[in-house]
């Protein structure tokens, strides 16, 4: 005798399949990007990607190194700094700037356009972008390589023909890897949370308590103040009704 179906579906093995490769889609998504907390930081489910201690303070730039076509890119993460005089505006206040072999500077672009994204190999990197005198846009490309027996070696790739006015760059450093963060201390909100919490617990405690043992009440009874807290849902329903109802008949006056 065959055995009847409940009314209720049950998923089978595929669409429960499915849900657990969307989840784990959804997680990797996430873990490939990294939320920008400055212009040398960035944070995901990993940690904290921070480049800060790198950053030269005086007005240079932190690393310099030449390309297989002779143009030399210089970068300082964080802070940004001036080198070469250019015919198109040069390098003023930059973050990246490239020069070429007569020392004409190029800005590649400044601390506040950086950008975090991941590249098609699998790295992180940080995209710098600059607009300069005569219209042309160039992109620059710092490729984050963690090494973490490397304080920070830097190589210029320089710009590749497939990919004109963008530029590339490689910095391997144990500044590269990501951190995990030390637990921030409570905010305000939490606080307030966990005091509500409290307060309610020790209402009911001592509310239950005082009618079990002094006024002898048992089962529900013993919640303290019973009748109000059974009214609640009806007062919330109404009072929803209620203000949807105005909203729907245009009663509010209008505010002068």
């Amino acid at each position: 005798m065959a055995r009847r179906q409940s009314g209720r579906s049950v998923p089978n093995t595929t669409t429960v399949l499915f849900v657990l490769l969307l989840l784990l889609f959804v997680r990797a998504s996430h873990s490939q990007s990294c939320v920008k907390i400055d212009s040398c930081s960035c944070r995901n489910e990993n940690g904290v990607l921070n480049l800060r201690p790198l950053a030269s303070s005086d007005g240079t730039a932190r690393f310099k190194a030449t390309s297989s076509d002779l143009f030399t890119y210089s970068w300082n993460p964080c802070t940004r700094f001036t080198a070469n005089k250019g015919p198109t505006g040069g390098c003023e206040d930059v973050a990246v700037c490239q020069v070429d072999m007569y020392t004409n500077g190029y800005s590649l672009g400044s601390q506040a356009t950086a950008t975090f994204n991941m590249t098609s190999q699998g790295a992180f990197q940080v995209v710098y972008s600059a607009t300069d005198t005569s219209g042309t846009t160039r992109t620059s490309h710092v490729q984050l390589i963690c090494d973490p027996s490397k304080e920070g070696d830097f190589v210029a790739e320089g710009e590749r023909s497939d990919m004109p006015t963008n530029y590339f760059m490689t910095l391997m450093s144990k500044y590269a890897c990501f951190q995990e963060e030390e637990p921030d201390s409570l905010s305000i909100g939490s606080l307030l949370i966990i005091i509500v919490l409290v307060f309610a617990v020790t209402y009911l405690g001592v509310g239950v308590g005082y009618r079990y043992f002094i006024q002898q009440e048992r089962g529900a009874n013993v919640i303290p103040q019973r009748e109000m807290w059974q009214a609640i849902p009806a007062l919330v329903k109404d009072g929803f009704l209620f203000t949807k109802n105005k909203f729907k008949k245009g009663d509010y006056d209008p505010v002068t």
